[in-house]
């Protein structure tokens, strides 16, 4: 009897060092398991700002290629209205030449009817 209760305790104490070992290894995991979170959310969090910054770079990137293709246009469409009010100016000052030159014509045309006028009376005056 005394030597299975030696047996019994010698069971009961390699138990509790099995408990023992596995409360301390179970112990180091959750200490591992806790360590690597850490190591996983400081990582991912490094990459978070990783990413704003190259997400920020690239979105001033593309706000200065929107501005530079804005300003382009813009100085494309200023061009483009200097050249057709330059057409226009040219085209009113050619319409304006015209029509002192067809007043000019038709002042001309008046003086020569009174000048036919007065030789055809001179010719009726030395015919009678």
């Amino acid at each position: 009897v005394k030597k299975r209760e030696k047996d019994i305790q010698k069971l009961q104490q390699k138990q509790k060092d099995i408990n023992q070992e596995a409360e301390e290894r179970l112990q180091h995991l959750s200490e591992e398991l806790q360590q690597a979170k850490e190591d996983e959310i400081r990582h991912l969090k490094e990459e978070q700002v990783k990413f704003n910054q190259e997400a920020e770079s690239r979105l001033q990137q593309l706000s200065d290629d929107l501005q530079r293709d804005y300003d382009d246009m813009l100085t494309k469409k200023q061009e483009e209205i200097t050249l057709l009010t330059t057409e226009l100016e040219n085209h009113v000052t050619h319409k304006e030449r015209a029509a002192k030159s067809f007043t000019t014509a038709e002042a001309q045309i008046d003086e020569l009817k009174n000048a036919l006028t007065e030789k055809q009376q001179l010719v009726l005056e030395l015919a009678s």
